[in-house]
């Protein structure tokens, strides 16, 4: 090829001097540009450990789901580890995703981080067991709301699992807990593992008068369960009267600000800072309380997400709305009432303030009290 250059000049070849260097410097920038491109939509894959034993776990279905903001979740598709515990997906990623590894009859989930690379994720799963022991319920709360005809009832169990296999036991549940006959058999349950996604549960009716268990798999480390019911409270003032089926627990009392409450075996602790909440300790199996007026404890700082209250100072714990996503689906008076509060109350007490006198913060202790 010849190609007249500058001043008449003639060139021989393909490309006039310093063109060969441009280009180069183009092509790295085209493999640079090449190799971020692949970085975005690299291939989903990893490996899934069997924390009870320590080794890679072969022979998992492993499904790859994408998330929803309003808590949805849609599955993809699904594949097996092999041999050596591995998994790989094809899809490409655009939003936020997870993986579901099950194993041995229980799902665990793994939220994908978006701006870390997903070619070696970890997934960890549990050998189970069924033995009672394996699971301990650290804490007990209860969330009264009275209104100007209902109370709502939101109660939260703080479960601990300190071993490294997952409790499993449909026969006796997770929890056991008594149901006021007011309720009429209607209430809301919703699990929360360590992985923080709430996961609708289900209340089933036992054979004993108004004792129903939750029956889920609690994967090692803390998981919470949470009750929400609705019972009558006429002429703002009212009784609320249950059975502590865990009368050894750390059981807790809140109620709103301004609300009159009243029982045996009730030990005043104190009151969220922010909120002005009322918490009360109590000792004992049956619980009978007595209330009058009303209030919920989400306008108790000036409204449902804290706006005109202000923060406490220091390392006071205090509570913000946070309601998981499953409390979008409950019906309007739970989300107006407890439900919207139940995970920040778990604030409550984290470094130990509002214990009774000569009671030190302990595990169970770090989530209320």
């Amino acid at each position: 090829m010849i190609r007249l250059g500058k001043a008449g000049k003639v060139w021989f070849g393909a490309a006039r001097p310093g063109s060969k260097r441009r280009f180069l410097t183009l092509a790295r920038l085209l493999c640079l540009l090449a190799l971020a491109v692949a970085g975005l939509f690299a291939q989903v894959a990893g490996f899934v450990t069997n924390k009870s034993a320590n080794k890679a776990q072969p022979g998992v279905k492993v499904t790859l789901a994408q998330l929803t903001e309003t808590g949805g979740i849609t599955r993809l598709s699904s594949t097996a580890t092999d041999a050596q515990g591995h998994f790989a997906f094809q899809e490409t990623l655009n939003g936020m995703y997870a993986l579901e590894a099950e194993y041995q009859g229980v799902t665990y989930t793994h939220v994908i981080p978006p701006m870390l690379p997903k070619d070696n994720l970890q997934v960890s799963v549990y050998d189970t067991t069924d033995a009672p022991a394996t699971l301990s319920v650290e804490q007990h709360i209860f969330f009264l709301e009275p209104g100007p005809s209902q109370m709502v009832v939101s109660e939260t169990y703080v479960l601990v699992n300190n071993t490294q296999r997952t409790y499993r036991n449909p026969k006796l549940g997770a929890i056991r807990f008594y149901l006021p006959p007011e309720a009429k058999g209607i209430v809301q349950a919703a699990i929360i593992g360590p992985d923080q996604r709430p996961v609708s549960g289900e209340a089933r009716k036992l054979a004993q008068a108004n004792l129903y268990e939750v029956s889920h798999p609690v994967p090692p480390g803390e998981s919470r369960i949470d009750l929400n019911y609705v019972i009558p409270y006429e002429g703002a003032a009212g009784t609320f009267r249950t059975v502590n089926l865990y009368e050894n627990t750390k059981t807790r009392l809140v109620a709103p600000a301004g609300v009159q409450i009243e029982g045996e075996g009730l030990a005043p602790l104190g009151v969220e800072p922010r909120t002005q909440a009322q918490i009360f300790g109590y000792a004992g199996k049956d619980l009978v309380v007595k209330l009058s007026g009303s209030g919920m404890i989400a306008d108790a700082s000036g409204g449902a997400n804290g706006e005109g209250g202000e923060a406490a100072d220091g390392d006071s714990p205090q509570i913000e709305s946070i309601p998981p996503a499953i409390y979008g689906n409950l019906k309007t008076i739970l989300i107006a009432g407890g439900a919207a509060l139940l995970f920040a109350f778990l604030l409550l007490y984290r470094k130990g303030a509002g214990t009774q006198e000569g009671e030190g913060p302990t595990r169970g202790g770090t989530r209320a009290g």
